[in-house]
């Protein structure tokens, strides 16, 4: 029976961090302008206010209010070794669902509905996922992308706006997709393997319309021309994976020889983390946006 660890102490986000996801995130760290771009979309928003609307009505989770998630959420914190307290809410969503949220202070809200459906590994799945988005400092990137959307994608979508929107939209998504693919290696860590994983996302997984929910802000002649092509913009700008492909790509990783290493006690920690911002990370970054554009794109006919 192959070695499964039960807590990984000072590993580092770069043990379980997809490549492409690792590369792209520093590289747009390292963007001249970038960090004020995204300073001044935050800075739009009173993140306070925020973290009060989404705790609003919700129960904090501790070993009194909720014993059974306190203790699961526990061993996820212990797993992953995070080095601070990260709290965790419980509130109804109407569907299995968890949030994550806070720049400066991270937090964590778990519907009521997932800890009622979901058994223990399932539970430890979402919440080392979430965890696994914190450590990777995902949190900030992911609230801004949140925060554009609210604005109104159809405006990005506006021939006047989209080569200032688009282009840094488009690429924040196509990171967005890998970063699904890191945290869901931190919780493969977390529960052992990539089973409870894989049956997570199955659970959790449903239709989530983006552009065809909103096909009445377009004129009834345009929708059946445009139908493949919003078809395919919808694949482009989706901010995850399918099921299927991240499943894929989550099993090639636990049978490969870094999953192996790591369950051995061989993996990164945090003191032995480079500087970001290399020009090699710049370049192995560019290189993976411009794939991943360059794959979604083609779904649409354009070419080069």
């Amino acid at each position: 029976m192959p070695l499964t660890r039960r807590a990984f102490p000072d590993i580092a986000p770069a043990a379980w961090e997809h490549p492409s996801d690792a590369a792209a995130l520093r590289a747009m760290r390292a963007l001249p302008g970038f960090d004020r771009l995204v300073g001044a979309t935050l800075g739009r928003f009173n993140e306070k206010v925020m973290g009060l609307r989404l705790v609003e009505g919700s129960q904090p989770v501790n070993a009194e209010s909720a014993p059974r998630l306190h203790k699961l959420y526990e061993a996820v914190l212990t797993c992953l070794d995070a080095p601070d307290p990260i709290p965790l809410y419980l509130k109804s969503m109407g569907a299995i669902n968890a949030i994550t949220a806070g720049v400066d202070a991270p937090f964590i809200v778990l519907s009521t509905e997932a800890e009622t459906n979901l058994d223990d590994a399932q539970l430890k799945v979402i919440l080392g996922h979430e965890l696994g988005h914190i450590l990777s400092g995902h949190v900030r990137y992911k609230m801004m992308m949140g925060m554009l959307f609210s604005l109104g994608w159809t405006s990005a979508l506006l021939p006047a706006t989209l080569p200032l929107m688009g282009a840094v939209t488009l690429a924040m998504l196509e990171w967005d997709r890998k970063s699904e693919l890191s945290a869901d290696r931190a919780c493969a860590l977390v529960v052992g393997g990539a089973g409870p994983v894989v049956a997570t996302l199955q659970a959790a997984s449903g239709p989530r319309p983006f552009l065809w929910g909103k096909a009445e802000a377009f004129p009834q002649s345009w929708r059946q021309p445009l139908g493949k092509l919003v078809g395919e913009a919808e694949k482009l700008v989706q901010r995850h994976p399918t099921v299927e492909a991240r499943a894929a790509a989550l099993q090639a990783w636990v049978d490969s020889p870094e999953w192996t290493a790591i369950q051995e006690g061989d993996y990164k920690k945090r003191q032995d983390q480079p500087r970001p911002g290399t020009l090699d990370d710049i370049r192995a970054g560019a290189d993976a946006l411009k794939a991943g554009l360059a794959e979604a794109m083609s779904g649409m006919g354009w070419k080069r």
